[in-house]
């Protein structure tokens, strides 16, 4: 954990064997969760990196993590695809067996109630974050994504692929807003304000 604007290093989490391969900021800023290449999903606090809780959940590298607004649920998604909700004690809320595609991004919408999901080689989906039921898949997607960004607030994603199109979806509707082609040209990032 770095200071800003200094820079300077203020905690630094060495307490396992794996790398963490994603980490979070809590809503309220009190924590940082990551999740590392076992599985593990670890709940540090931000100002001193002490380890609040660490969870051993599916045993797949943990590529994405998103705790819900009201921070009673923490959902994360695996590099095999499974998808994982927990309360901040640990206990199981909900699993969705993956299908091998790994998720890339995830987010709760505004209120908490449903769930963004972005992952490698399928469509984006929104879940009921309640039971992790599929509510909708959104079409108008190819390729692997090689961007992507996702505003809880707003309900809206951007996703870009190696289809070189950026696309933005509002959580609401099934198709892409707009379409944006990068011709000859990756999109390699992209932000939502």
């Amino acid at each position: 954990c770095f200071g800003i604007p200094s820079g300077n290093t203020v905690w630094s989490y060495a307490d396992s064997d794996k790398p963490i391969s994603s980490v979070v900021q809590s809503g309220n800023g009190e924590e940082v969760i990551g999740g590392d290449e076992q599985g593990r999903v670890i709940r540090l606090g931000s100002r001193t990196g002490k380890t609040l809780l660490t969870v051993q959940g599916h045993p797949s590298r943990v590529t994405a993590i998103g705790p819900a607004p009201d921070g009673r649920t923490i959902a994360y998604g695996h590099a095999d695809g499974t998808l994982c909700c927990r309360d901040p004690c640990g206990s199981e809320v909900w699993t969705a067996p993956g299908n091998g595609d790994a998720v890339r991004a995830l987010a709760y919408a505004g209120d908490g109630d449903q769930l963004f999901v972005v992952s490698e080689n399928s469509l984006p989906a929104l879940r009921d974050a309640g039971t992790g039921a599929i509510v909708r898949t959104y079409t108008g997607f190819s390729g692997h994504p090689a961007c992507h960004a996702l505003s809880a607030e707003n309900h809206r994603a951007a996703i870009g692929s190696d289809d070189r199109i950026l696309r933005f979806w509002d959580w609401q509707e099934k198709y892409p807003t707009t379409e944006i082609s990068f011709y000859n040209r990756l999109p390699t990032c992209c932000a939502l304000t």
